[in-house]
């Protein structure tokens, strides 16, 4: 219950209307909980917009001041690597444009401003580009000239390349660190079928594409109503799995905030979104969950389209499971399963891959492709891949008993909606808060608090 106390209170300090009440518990923490908190942040990716929410807002020299020189040096970590990342951007970005191949780059240095204030608040793992499907052989040879080789594939059409490694990875790696690992991805598309889902996305984005500039550089990235589609895409395919980077939807979040009054990009925004209704569905689940977690108003046109008509199965699902499922740790958990089948039209196909998800033949894909020539590291290599595929076989062995009980949870949820009675749902964001705020002997109203505590409870079973 103590890793949940704090991660509420790093939500409530990111939200809308920020409260920092929640963060007075960390100075009753042990030295354990605040190392799992700190890895919770490296992993869901918000370290560095939680360092800088404090900073801006002078909430800094209140954290306890081993917590607070945690943070600082995540921050200057990142500093360093982003201009690293900067430089490896420039060479793929300069060896495409000088092959004259069509290409968009998405993610990543590109979402600021409108999603990011600063570059630097972003931990960038890879490189992700657009291109036409006809021209993936050249954007291969392109990478390839940039020293990437393929890696892998996905069932939806792209393409992973990677460096080698030189290093066997752990995970008690730092992640903010400068290595010589780089990685990236070619995409055909800015929805690549996941887990038999398929959506009807705008296939025109590149002839739509825009040039920008970062510093002295200039490339291509998508217009903004495409960014903004993206990245709601792109958070619901990992929705579709078993975890997704809380991040990315707390950057969303920024956008809808600072863009909150532009009219005409939100319709621009449902214009491009075409007329599929599974389309409209994952972005409204996708919206209905980053508020839930944020706050904040919805912009009116977005509202109408894409929450109003939203299916109450998901609704409900976003009310009883988000929150939790969005705070797990790096695992994830399988409860998504409990509304996947909505964005699914073949019923064969969906009875086969609920097999497959539940009791998984292949896995991931190993740790990656250890490089070193020596024999000792690659001995070491084959044991981590061997130590992490069992790790995988753990969860999923885990999550099959955890997930029966959920499962319970949920139908009893969907049949008490059904018949009109009250069902006891997690609790508010409010609620939210008054529990974190009274976890660490801050003052919130009694009874709002006792009735949070219960319902945080019953979620949690």
């Amino acid at each position: 219950m103590r890793r949940v106390t704090l991660k509420l209170a790093v939500i409530s300090a990111l939200r809308s209307e920020p409260n920092f009440a929640g963060l007075r518990a960390l100075f009753a923490c042990s030295s354990k909980d605040s190392a799992d908190l700190l890895t919770w942040l490296d992993h869901s990716g918000l370290a560095l917009y939680f360092f800088a929410r404090l900073r801006d807002r002078g909430e800094l020299g209140p954290l306890p001041p081993d917590f607070r020189d945690a943070l600082k040096r995540r921050f200057h970590s990142n500093c360093k690597r982003m201009e690293a990342m900067v430089d490896e951007f420039s060479k793929v970005n300069a060896e495409l444009r000088s092959r004259a191949i069509p290409h968009a780059f998405l993610k990543g240095f590109t979402l600021s401003p409108e999603f990011c204030p600063d570059p630097a608040l972003r931990h960038q793992s890879d490189l992700d580009i657009l291109v036409h499907a006809d021209s993936l052989t050249e954007a291969t040879q392109a990478l390839s000239a940039c020293r990437y080789s393929l890696s892998g594939a996905e069932a939806g059409g792209g393409l992973r390349f990677a460096t080698p490694l030189q290093y066997v990875p752990s995970a008690r790696d730092d992640i903010y660190r400068v290595t010589p690992h780089r990685e990236a991805e070619l995409h055909t598309s800015v929805w690549e079928t996941t887990g038999h889902v398929s959506l009807v996305a705008p296939k025109d984005c590149l002839e739509r594409t825009r040039r920008r500039k970062l510093r002295d550089i200039e490339y291509f990235s998508l217009v903004t109503e495409d960014m903004f589609l993206m990245q709601g895409l792109h958070a619901f395919s990992h929705l579709l799995g078993s975890w997704v980077r809380v991040s990315w939807l707390w950057e969303i979040h920024y956008f809808l905030q600072t863009n909150a009054g532009d009219a005409g990009l939100w319709h621009g925004i449902i214009g491009r979104a075409g007329h599929d209704p599974k389309l409209r569905k994952s972005i409204g689940l996708v919206l209905c969950l980053t508020t839930e977690l944020f706050g904040g108003p919805i912009p009116e046109a977005l509202d109408d389209w894409c929450l109003d008509a939203l299916p109450e199965r998901l609704e409900t699902w976003v009310r009883h499971f988000g929150t939790q499922w969005a705070l797990s740790e790096l695992a994830g958990s399988k409860v998504t399963l409990f509304i996947h089948k909505e964005f699914v039209d073949d019923s064969s196909k969906w009875r086969g891959y609920l097999v497959r998800r539940l009791i998984p033949v292949l896995g991931k894909p190993s740790i990656g492709r250890i490089g070193a020539s020596d024999v000792k590291t690659r001995l070491v290599g084959r044991a981590a891949q061997l130590k992490f595929s069992g790790q995988r076989l753990a969860f999923h062995a885990r999550e099959l008993f955890v997930l029966a009980g959920k499962a319970f949870r949920w139908r009893h949820v969907l049949k008490s909606r059904q018949k009109g009675r009250a069902v006891l749902p997690c609790p508010s964001n409010t609620e939210l808060e008054n529990h974190a705020i009274s976890a660490c002997g801050g003052s919130a109203d009694k009874k709002t608090f006792l009735v949070g505590e219960e319902r945080l409870h019953a979620n949690l079973e």
